[in-house]
C-alpha cells in the first residue's frame, strides 16, 4: 500500500496494515511503518523497513526527534493502558548518553497528557530493550466523551544536537488488567 504522506513531504505518515489488533491483550502493536515519523520520508534522516517487512526504522540523524502513533478506535472508558516501545541502539549511536527523550500520551485530542523522561541505556551491539523502564500508564476517564483515542509518542525536540543510531522496532499499547500504580509523572 502506498504511504499516505504527501509526495514532497519529508514526514512519514502511518500506513494501513502496520498496526496489529491484539485482541487477547485488548491493545495494538504498531510496526514502524504504522507510526508517524517526523523526517521519516527522507532517507537522509531515517531508513524505514521495505514495504511488507517487519524490520526496524533506523535513525540516521536528526535534530528534531518525533515518533508518534494513535489508535483508530476509542479506548475503553475507566480502563488503564500501558504504552511501550521496543528499541535498540546501534554501536555508532551518538547523543543518547547525554540527552533524555520523553514518552508522552494523551487520551483525546484535547485531553490532559502524561509524560516521562527516559535516559536510554546505551548497550553494546543491537540488543533490543523496552522503554520506558517500568510501567508507563495512562487512565481513560470514566465519563462519556466523543474522543477517547490514544495519542502517544517519543520526543526530543528541545535540543539541537544530532541524534543518531536509535532503532524503533515496535510500539505497543495494551489494557492493564492488574491494579498498577501509575508512575508516568
Amino acid at each position: 500500500m502506498p504511504p499516505k504522506s504527501l509526495p514532497n513531504s519529508p514526514h512519514h505518515d502511518p500506513e494501513e496494515g502496520y498496526v496489529q489488533d491484539l485482541q487477547e491483550a485488548n491493545g495494538w502493536l504498531f510496526k514502524p511503518r504504522g507510526l508517524n515519523i517526523v523526517w521519516g520520508n527522507d532517507d537522509r534522516y531515517w531508513c524505514l523497513p521495505p514495504e511488507g517487512e517487519d524490520g526496524p526504522a533506523e535513525l540516521k540523524g536528526v535534530t528534531w526527534f518525533e515518533v508518534t502513533g494513535s489508535t483508530k478506535e476509542n479506548l475503553k472508558r475507566g480502563k488503564k493502558y500501558e504504552i511501550s516501545f521496543l528499541v535498540s541502539v546501534n554501536t555508532g549511536a551518538s547523543c543518547w548518553n547525554d540527552l533524555p527523550i520523553f514518552i508522552m500520551a494523551t487520551v483525546g485530542t484535547g485531553g490532559s497528557g502524561r509524560w516521562k523522561r527516559i535516559n536510554l541505556p546505551i548497550q553494546d551491539g543491537d540488543n533490543k530493550f523496552e522503554i520506558p523502564e517500568g510501567k508507563f500508564l495512562i487512565d481513560v476517564p470514566e465519563t462519556e466523551c466523543d474522543d477517547s483515542k490514544l495519542h502517544f509518542g517519543l520526543y526530543e525536540v528541545w535540543n539541537a544536537s544530532w541524534k543518531v543510531g536509535l532503532q524503533i522496532h515496535e510500539a505497543r499499547v495494551q489494557e492493564v488488567k492488574e491494579n498498577y500504580e501509575n508512575d508516568a509523572l
